[in-house]
C-alpha cells in the first residue's frame, strides 16, 4: 500500500483558503506530523466557478500518478471531494462534513431561487476570503444541471458527519447516502451546518477514522 502523500481540504462555496474547520483539521494532522493543504475552489474565478472546474482543481492538487491522497470536504467541497473519490483511484479515504451530495437536485430543492438566478443571470454570494458579496454567474447553475441528480458513488473508505439542525444542507441528504451505502461510517450530531459546537467530537471521530493513515509517519508529535 502506497503511503499518503497529500492531505487535501476542500472548503464550502466561497470560503477560499480561510476555513475555520479546515484550520482545526490542519492542527489535528499537524500533531501527527502531517500537513493539510486547502484547495481554493473559486476556479477559474469567483463569478464563473462551477463544480466541473472544482473537481479538476482537486484532482490536480493530488499530484502525479504515483501520489495518494486523503480528501476532506465540507458542504459544496464535500460534493467535490465525493466526485473526485468516485473517479480517481488515488484517493485513499474521504472525510465529509455536511456534504452537498445531492447538488444535482438543486433546481428541484430550490425552484424559486434557481428560477430567479436564471432570470437575473447571477446571484450575490459571500466571498469569505475577501469578506464581501460578489456575483456568482448562472453558469454555475448550468454546470450543476450537467452533473445529474445521482450522488457520486464513493469507492474509498468514508466518514460522513452531519448536523441534525443543518439549515443549509438537510441531514436527510447524508442519511439517504448512508442508508444506500451501509459500509459508510456515519455520524449525526445535534449541531448546525458548520458543526462548530461539536468540533471536539468531530475531530475525535476524524482522528479515530484516519488512524491507519495517521500512523504512517510514526508516533504522534509532542
Amino acid at each position: 500500500m502506497r503511503a499518503v502523500s497529500r492531505w487535501l481540504y476542500l472548503p464550502g462555496l466561497g470560503t477560499g483558503v480561510r476555513s475555520v474547520k479546515g484550520a482545526a483539521v490542519g492542527q489535528l494532522l499537524s500533531s501527527w506530523g502531517h500537513t493539510l493543504e486547502t484547495v481554493d475552489l473559486r476556479v477559474p474565478d469567483f463569478r464563473t466557478m462551477g463544480p466541473t472546474a472544482m473537481v479538476a482543481a482537486a484532482r490536480a492538487a493530488i499530484g502525479g500518478p504515483a501520489d495518494r491522497a486523503i480528501l476532506f470536504g465540507t458542504s459544496l467541497g464535500g460534493y467535490v471531494a465525493a466526485q473526485v473519490a468516485a473517479e480517481d483511484p488515488r484517493v485513499a479515504a474521504v472525510v465529509l462534513y455536511a456534504p452537498a451530495l445531492e447538488l444535482g437536485r438543486l433546481r428541484a430543492q430550490r425552484p424559486f431561487g434557481t428560477w430567479l438566478w436564471e432570470q437575473v443571470g447571477w446571484v450575490p454570494m459571500r466571498d469569505k476570503t475577501e469578506a464581501r458579496l460578489r456575483p456568482l454567474g448562472v453558469d454555475f447553475l448550468h454546470d450543476v444541471d450537467r452533473i445529474g441528480a445521482t450522488p457520486p458513488d464513493i469507492k474509498a473508505p468514508l466518514l460522513l458527519v452531519h448536523g441534525t439542525h443543518d439549515e443549509t444542507v438537510d441531514v436527510g441528504v447524508s442519511r439517504r447516502y448512508a442508508a444506500a451505502h451501509p459500509e459508510v461510517r456515519f455520524l449525526e450530531l445535534a449541531d448546525g451546518h458548520n458543526l462548530f459546537a461539536s468540533m471536539p467530537t468531530v475531530l475525535a471521530e476524524t482522528e479515530a477514522f484516519l488512524g491507519p493513515w495517521l500512523h504512517e509517519r510514526g508516533a504522534r508529535a509532542g
